[in-house]
């Protein structure tokens, strides 16, 4: 497999043309073990602070990253109170439980609600849940000590 892991190994933001597409359980455990090896070697001994909301992206960056550093990952999950029923729980039933991530769990939904109380406009919603999200993700980043990376999960086109 060390040949197919090697077309794996991009440390670009862009997919490149040649790249496989992955196809098979081979090409996807090659992928895993191109992408493990390279956040190994860019992160050595540092901590990396990731937000994990429990979606597909921050999930998967994180499976990733406790594969590939373990302890060193410090996860933060903010329950805002906007999300599915049980979703919280089971980010901590599959992170904390069963992957033995380092996370902090938030509990700031009372503090998402009151600034939403009497909001009608989408716009402005959204404004207000990412201005929060922002600061109570800040105020638990702020009482880490040695955090040298940040993990971001998410697709490239949330970047640009």
């Amino acid at each position: 497999m060390s040949g197919l892991k090697e077309k794996y190994m991009v440390t670009g933001d862009v997919r490149p043309d040649d790249m496989p597409r992955i196809e098979t359980k081979e090409q996807a455990e090659a992928f895993i073990e191109a992408q493990v090896e390279l956040a190994k070697k860019q992160i050595g001994d540092g901590n990396v602070l990731l937000a994990l909301s429990g979606g597909v992206d921050s999930s998967v960056v994180a499976a990733l990253l406790i594969k590939a550093v373990g302890q060193q990952l410090i996860c933060i999950h903010v329950n805002h109170g906007l999300m599915r029923k049980g979703e919280s729980e089971q980010v901590i039933e599959v992170f904390r439980e069963q992957l033995k991530a380092n996370l902090i769990y938030v509990d700031a939904v009372d503090r998402f609600l009151d600034k939403l109380k009497g909001v009608d406009d989408p716009e402005t919603k959204r404004k207000i849940i990412g201005a929060q999200f922002i600061e109570v993700f800040d105020e638990e980043a702020t009482r880490l000590a040695d955090v040298k990376f940040l993990g971001q999960g998410t697709i490239y086109p949330d970047i640009l």
